[in-house]
């Protein structure tokens, strides 16, 4: 199917979850189980490894989650009234007819015994259907209420769940089983003669009585079944050359594509989410439309990611732009200079070198671009996404990429759901770490920051009387998306890149960066114990900006970039005391962010 075609239908499939005037779907009738398996442990089952050679098996252990997934999913199937709504995440929702609880329990029984040594859990709770109801807030709270009370009666036997994973464990090491995931196209599955604990070789994962093998590459990130249904594998992982063949780029290699571009040798984290997702399925109208919205998010996070990722990097865009623009430039001032010469033969000299100076030039200009072009860079190449599913995902990457692809993620969300009359929202978090960080501990940072961009405006409603989120955490702070990408973060940036970058026109001194990104934690220190600021102080701080960055300079309006660096100092004028009026430090510090950004970008070199 052609690509575009198929994106299409899947945002119809979005649309057709939201729609208000179709006739309801028929429900569950009496004698329908609502159930639900949970996947516990999961952050630490695939992040609790060595930083030392991470990216030669995370995503192999992302994937095992997955792949148990699937395997339950085939398993399950066989039970009398089996009916699939969602599987992503670790969260399986299925119904099933009521008379098969004694099924229910003793597949409950097969899992502890597979997972008895991996330190991760699966637990099977369920409730009553209600006949003709949606999967609304009454039955979905209690379908928790028994997971939560299937997790306590499990008792000593949960123990294992918890503790580090033992020497028994047949999934230690998964270096050979995700390269071959890299490169497969798939995967078939196969029936064993008999229960399997959970075990990994080179191209297979055994779980119950089903081997889930994975095939050869064929095509790129989707898998068209026999029955209809589409699935998508996020496979594309970035490759580098080691003893003469492909191998996983590591996290250091990464932060070096990094480097080659800012000089900033650092790793990027990205952790997103969609915003109030279980509140959302709760107020679909029938269980139809809840399939439809899995199926929805399916392809957008597990498909149409593996398309995004062959994009190029927005810093590689934006390079091949400036420079052509450089050299467009220096052609309009030689062309100029050369009509001065014959309409002013006697300053001819001074027009000939003015010409000289834009040849040199446009000479550098033609030969950065040239050399750009011949590093053409995409995201596959730069970003390592661990997972991506269900309706989140976890980016590690070259920090300039991982910073652009958010912004590209979040702006294709947005188009993906442009069919809504309400459209749904996604909050993210990024973080700047060294390749060496313990990757326990930075996946644990991003969960944190993710929480911190979702409470960020939490006390503010959106139109579906939900918590408005719709934010991401940069550098410790939380920013909407509006004010991170459409108005301030991202064009102040770039205004700031412009204006010091040594090889611009303007080329002003770095110090414009580390004023700017100070003067935040200076505005933050003038908040009083009550939690109001102390106006005269902001007043204050408000001209020593403007002192610092301009009036300190001589000839400061025959400066190249005055009137922008005026521009600018007027915008964070305007900001801080808006601020100050609503007693917040959303805007003062749009600016401080945009600087770091800059600072990162501009390291050394430009």
């Amino acid at each position: 199917m052609n690509y575009e075609l198929l994106f299409k239908n899947y945002q119809q499939k979005l649309k057709s979850a939201f729609e208000k005037d179709a006739a309801p779907q028929t429900e569950p009738s009496t004698g329908k189980l609502l159930v639900k398996a949970d996947f516990t442990g999961i952050q630490e089952f695939i992040f609790s490894i060595k930083s030392d050679g991470a990216a030669r098996q995370l995503k192999g252990r992302s994937f095992a989650i997955q792949a148990m997934a699937i395997i339950l999913q085939h398993e399950l199937s066989s039970i009398s009234g089996f009916e699939l709504l969602y599987n992503a995440g670790g969260n399986l929702y299925f119904f099933v007819s009521d008379f098969e609880e004694a099924k229910l329990r003793e597949f409950q029984s097969r899992i502890w015994d597979a997972l008895s040594q991996e330190g991760i859990s699966i637990t099977l709770a369920w409730v009553s259907a209600v006949p003709g109801s949606s999967l609304g807030t009454l039955m979905m709270d209690d379908l928790e209420k028994q997971v939560l009370a299937r997790k306590l009666s499990i008792g000593n036997r949960a123990t294992n769940f918890f503790e580090p994973v033992g020497t028994e464990s047949q999934i230690r090491d998964l270096k050979e089983f995700t390269g071959n995931f890299a490169k497969s196209s798939g995967y078939v599955l196969e029936q064993l003669t008999q229960d399997a604990k959970l075990s990994v070789d080179g191209n297979s994962l055994r779980f119950l009585t089903t081997k889930l093998l994975l095939k050869e590459q064929t095509v790129d990130g989707f898998i068209p079944f026999n029955n209809g249904v589409d699935r998508f594998l996020v496979n594309t992982l970035p490759k580098e050359m080691e003893a003469g063949r492909k191998v996983v780029k590591s996290f250091g290699s990464l932060a070096k594509e990094a480097f080659t571009r800012s000089k900033t040798e650092k790793l990027g984290v990205l952790k997103f989410d969609v915003d109030n997702l279980g509140k959302i399925f709760e107020s679909l109208a029938d269980t139809q439309r809840s399939k439809e919205l899995s199926a929805a998010f399916s392809f957008f996070f597990e498909g149409h990611i593996n398309h995004l990722l062959e994009k190029d990097v927005q810093y590689y865009i934006d390079e091949v732009k400036y420079y052509q623009e450089q050299i467009r430039h220096c052609n309009q001032k030689i062309q100029e200079n050369q009509n001065k010469i014959n309409q002013d033969r006697r300053n001819r000299r001074k027009y000939e070198k003015a010409i000289r100076q834009f040849e040199r030039d446009r000479s550098y200009a033609e030969d950065k671009l040239q050399s750009i072009m011949a590093a053409k860079q995409t995201y596959k190449n730069n970003l390592y996404v661990i997972f991506s599913g269900g309706d989140d995902g976890f980016i590690v990457g070259a920090w300039d990429a991982v910073f652009s692809f958010a912004v590209l993620l979040r702006d294709e969300f947005e188009n993906f759901c442009s069919v809504l009359d309400t459209p749904l929202t996604l909050s993210a978090a990024i973080m700047v770490i060294d390749e060496k960080f313990p990757v326990s501990r930075f996946a644990d940072m991003a969960e944190d920051l993710l929480a911190k961009a979702k409470s960020a405006f939490s006390e503010n409603m959106d139109s579906r009387r939900l918590p408005q989120k719709n934010a991401i955490c940069l550098f410790d702070r939380a920013v909407s998306w509006k004010d991170f990408e459409e108005f301030f973060v991202r064009k102040q940036k770039e205004k700031l890149v412009e204006l010091v970058r040594s090889d611009g026109k303007y080329k002003q001194p770095k110090a414009l960066l580390n004023n700017i990104r100070q003067s935040l934690q200076e505005f933050e220190n003038l908040k009083r114990l009550d939690g109001t600021y102390n106006f005269p102080k902001v007043w204050r701080l408000r001209y020593y900006f403007r002192e610092q960055n301009i009036k300190r300079q001589p000839n400061i309006e025959e400066m190249p970039g005055t009137q922008m660096i005026n521009q600018i100092v007027d915008l964070y004028e305007e900001n801080l005391l808006e601020s100050y009026e609503k007693n917040n430090d959303e805007l003062a510090k749009i600016l401080p962010l945009a600087a770091r950004w800059a600072e990162l970008e501009l390291k050394s070199g430009n």
